[in-house]
């Protein structure tokens, strides 16, 4: 089951906190290690997209050309 989720950074649309979630595929967001909801109570996040960096690219310095 678990197999089929990916893990993902989210952003709590109540409070701001950023978390790492679970998105499951019927869409649904987990957070991971705080229950179901966030801290401040709140269950909707706002998942974020990938960096758009190729793989490996994430740690290159912004100072590189």
């Amino acid at each position: 089951m678990s197999e089929n989720r990916r893990r993902a950074a989210a952003i709590c649309m109540e409070c701001g906190n950023a978390l790492a979630v679970q998105v499951c595929p019927d869409g649904s967001v987990r957070p991971i290690g705080t229950g179901t909801n966030c801290s401040c109570g709140s269950d909707a996040f706002q998942v974020l997209e990938s960096s758009g960096f190729p793989d490996g690219d994430e740690k290159r310095s912004r100072h590189e050309a």
